[in-house]
């Protein structure tokens, strides 16, 4: 074995290394190698067989298409992370890569990586997950426009990403810090068993909701909001209910349950005011594709994003460890904590594969998720498409395999927002949150003032 001198080990500072004890950071030193590549020159190219990965520990590179080595697909720096399952096909190299600044890398050898220890192996996969996820979705946008001249491993993200949970869920330390959190308030795990009755009215929202008489209180706070703009004050929770119906007030009483969770602070409550855009979207994709189940994907909607909230409370609460907890996957901690809620698994599980659209084809999610993930993919599409109509439109690529999934083919976002999805909305518009309609008369009238604050304190 190489003796790698302590300061050497703790001279860089790479995410991957973070966590790692001084045996398993000298195990992973001798899997490959420091390397300086001088500027401009070739890190690999195209055909190169792949048997490393890479990790930057100084300077800079970039990753480049291989028929036109002049096209900068991605610019690296120090912290990134080249894997090469996911570069490769067939064990070479789809891409070219240069040192555009003097470079000093660690090249990990994969056959050397797969005798490390378990441990050690799943740190390293936790770790390296925000930067593998950063560096597929700038390819993924860089690519769209030139979609044959680059190539990725399918195959080799689904597996990184598949087993990416496992150090997660037997992560004690986590689960402990989630078990400490606040509980969803029973109300609101009666409203998530609501999705598959199909009995359940307006009277089984006002029965559930007087067993809590600050609920009601709380939800007329938020009716006779800014949030609404209502030009009458609602003064009874009966009258709230039925003007804005059944699935909407199920997913004001929800979001009213996930807030009670977390801090009343401005950064808490624009992830819970998204979570209700993004849940009447989803709500409204179900019902004009004839999709999923409408309130499944209203209830997913307003959960999918806890994850988010979570960590960054534990950021809070956890400010020593404030760079690690940093590096969590919120989508999986998302799942975990709903575990521990005990809100149905088609809901909970589907959270870790929220961020896979962004990365890999339809037919790359489990086929008992894949409607879910795609609405509630396409309804972020939407959402980010009403708020910047003047911009250019999204890239093809992240809608159009989704849409076509669920039976809208040969349309482009666009097409199905102004011609198909909005239509379908107006006749309901005037009992949507007021930021969403403004959105809404924005892109029929694109010069329009610009749309309400998202911020359900408003």
């Amino acid at each position: 074995m190489i003796i790698i001198p302590s300061p050497l080990l703790r001279k860089y500072q790479h995410p991957a290394l973070q966590g790692l004890k001084e045996k398993a950071l000298t195990a992973c030193f001798n899997a490959g190698g420091i390397e300086v590549i001088p500027e401009q020159e070739w890190l690999f190219k195209a055909g190169d067989a792949a048997v490393s990965d890479i990790l930057v520990l100084e300077g800079g590179a970039g990753l480049y298409h291989p028929q036109n080595p002049a096209d900068q697909i991605v610019q690296l720096l120090a912290g990134d992370y080249l894997p090469a399952s996911v570069l490769q096909q067939d064990g070479s190299y789809t891409f070219n890569c240069k040192a555009t600044q003097p470079l000093t890398i660690l090249q990990l050898n994969l056959n050397e990586l797969g005798q490390l220890d378990e441990d050690t192996k799943a740190t390293l996969k936790k770790n390296l997950l925000p930067s593998l996820t950063r560096l597929l979705a700038q390819m993924a946008n860089k690519a769209s426009a030139k979609p044959n001249q680059t190539t990725v491993n399918v195959e080799g993200i689904t597996a990184f990403l598949t087993a990416r949970s496992t150090p997660y869920l037997g992560e004690s330390m986590l689960q402990t810090m989630l078990a400490n959190l606040p509980k969803l308030p029973p109300y609101s795990t009666k409203l998530t068993s609501l999705m598959n009755d199909p009995k359940a009215n307006t009277r089984t929202i006002v029965e559930i909701a007087r067993q809590d008489p600050s609920l009601t209180a709380s939800v007329l706070r938020t009716v006779n909001s800014a949030w609404f703009g209502l030009t009458h004050k609602i003064k009874d929770f009966q009258h709230a209910v039925m003007m804005l119906g059944f699935t909407q007030m199920q997913q004001l009483l929800l979001n009213t349950g996930v807030q009670s969770t977390m801090p009343n602070t401005p950064e808490f409550r624009q992830l819970q005011a998204h979570s209700m855009m993004i849940s009447v979207l989803s709500y409204e994709i179900s019902l004009c594709l004839k999709a999923g189940s409408a309130p499944l994907l209203s209830t997913l909607g307003i959960l999918h994003d806890i994850g988010k909230s979570v960590v960054l409370l534990l950021r809070r609460q956890n400010p020593k460890q404030d760079f690690l907890l940093s590096l969590l996957d919120s989508d999986l901690v998302g799942m975990m904590l709903l575990r521990v809620w005990q809100i149905p698994d088609n809901i909970s599980e589907a959270l870790q594969y929220q961020s896979w659209p962004d990365l890999l084809p339809p037919d790359s999610i489990p086929q008992q998720h894949r409607d879910n993930i795609a609405v509630l993919h396409l309804a972020h599409c939407c959402f980010e498409r009403l708020r910047n109509m003047q911009a250019a439109a999204p890239a093809p690529g992240r809608s159009r395999p989704w849409l076509a999934c669920l039976g809208s083919r040969d349309q482009t976002l666009d097409d199905f927002l102004l011609h198909k999805l909005i239509p379908a909305i107006n006749s309901r518009a005037a009992s949507l949150p007021l930021a969403l309609q403004d959105l809404i008369r924005k892109a029929q009238q694109p010069d329009t003032a610009a749309p309400a604050s998202l911020d359900m304190a408003g």
